[in-house]
């Protein structure tokens, strides 16, 4: 079985730019809080005033988007102040932003840093700079000492921003967003912090490219190396452990921060329908867990076509499409710290992509990796990956 036209997924010009608006008076553009169920409709539907006519752009399911906002949802809100403000000209909405102080990561990073995201505009620096100004400003009152972003809400949900790879549309859960955006971010005075790679793999046959593939057959024959998969039936046990291996693999890279064990819970429950048991792998070594593959079926490619919306369309889409998914994220590859040297690394790469192919996924993405892992960056490599998209990180001074 061959895989299908690489064109058919990955074709389509860069999105040309809107004009800015004509205005005579610029007295006539507020920033304000959001602070009612009309504000915050306006909030969530403004991006599809931004992406009209984009081909790359995937919109949010809307009803996914107000339990994400919504503080008696989703747990971030018991650890972090968050304040969403929106943008109108004349009573028109031109912009969003939002401003987020998370108390839980404070207590990890070195300095006082609070976030901005969730950052769309149209493409005009009058507004671009009110929004970054009013995010900055309120920050600036909480005492935070710099400002981060693009983060929404939460350096584990979707960061960075898109500065290449506008042509072809983001996996599930990575962001896309339109070029002019770096442009505004540099003019107001944020400077880069750190970039963030994104890897595309095209599989041609179920065998992983040999120099992974070697690696792995010999890690194998050693035999004390296991891989297995998801256990749905433990689902909220297993959840917990992929929890501890995740934060003892990433302890050591640049800005991380544990998950709170609230947000887990949110995120694991909002990815169960979402999530294929047998892309889900963990590798024990002597019996004991040493490491995880999490990757997940690009969902994506049906979200495009609900248009938000699960109703009364939206869920025949899903039904039918998730069917005839054929992409897949790698989102999460992670060895503890005492197994590095074992070879499990080779092996969970190799098993992701026979079971993968096996499962009809010819196109996989291995995002996202930071700009100096360079261990991370091999591994992407020798599976044959493109770098294809970058994304990147941006911090602004306010002391």
């Amino acid at each position: 079985m061959r895989p299908p036209d690489r064109t058919d997924y990955f074709s389509g010009p860069v999105p040309r730019l809107r004009q800015p608006l004509k205005r005579s008076d610029e007295s006539s553009l507020t920033i304000v809080p959001i602070e009612g169920k009309a504000d915050l409709k306006a909030f969530i539907r403004f991006p599809w005033s931004v992406y009209r006519g984009d081909p790359a752009w995937v919109p949010p399911l809307i009803r996914e988007r107000k339990e994400y906002l919504d503080p008696t949802k989703n747990p971030l809100f018991r650890h972090a102040a968050v304040r969403l403000f929106l943008a109108r000209w004349e009573g028109v909405p031109v912009g969003r932003i939002a401003a987020v102080v998370n108390h839980h990561d404070l207590r990890y990073l070195n300095e006082k840093v609070g976030y901005f995201g969730l950052f769309e505009t149209l493409p005009d620096l009058t507004v671009a700079r009110a929004l970054l100004e009013r995010a900055a400003g309120w920050l600036r009152e909480q005492g935070m000492a710099v400002m981060r972003g693009p983060v929404s809400l939460s350096v584990h949900d979707e960061v960075g921003l898109l500065v290449q790879g506008f042509e072809t549309p983001p996996m599930v859960l990575m962001s896309h967003n339109p070029p002019y955006y770096a442009q505004m971010l540099e003019q107001f005075g944020c400077s880069k912090v750190r970039d963030l790679y994104a890897y595309l793999l095209t599989a041609t046959g179920p065998v992983a490219p040999a120099a992974v593939d070697r690696v792995a057959e010999l890690v194998a024959r050693r035999g004390r190396i296991t891989i297995r998969t998801l256990r749905m039936a433990a689902f909220t046990q297993e959840v917990e452990l992929i929890q501890r291996l995740y934060n003892e693999a990433w302890a050591s890279n640049w800005g991380f921060v544990p998950m709170a064990p609230e947000d887990v819970a949110f995120m694991a429950a909002r990815l169960k329908p979402l999530v294929d048991p047998e892309l889900v792998l963990i590798g024990e070594i002597n019996g004991e867990p040493a490491g995880f593959a999490l990757s997940l079926p690009d969902y994506n490619l049906v979200l495009k076509r609900m248009n938000g919306r699960l109703l009364p369309f939206g869920i025949v889409h899903f039904l039918l499409g998730r069917r005839r998914l054929n992409r897949l994220r790698i989102i999460a590859l992670g060895i503890r710290p005492t197994y590095r040297k074992s070879g499990l690394e080779a092996l969970l790469y190799a098993e992701t992509w026979r079971r993968g192919v096996a499962r009809g996924f010819f196109y996989g993405e291995v995002s996202w990796v930071l700009e100096d892992n360079h261990l991370m960056r091999r591994a992407a490599e020798k599976l044959g990956g493109e770098l294809y998209k970058v994304y990147r990180i941006y911090d602004y001074p306010l002391s």
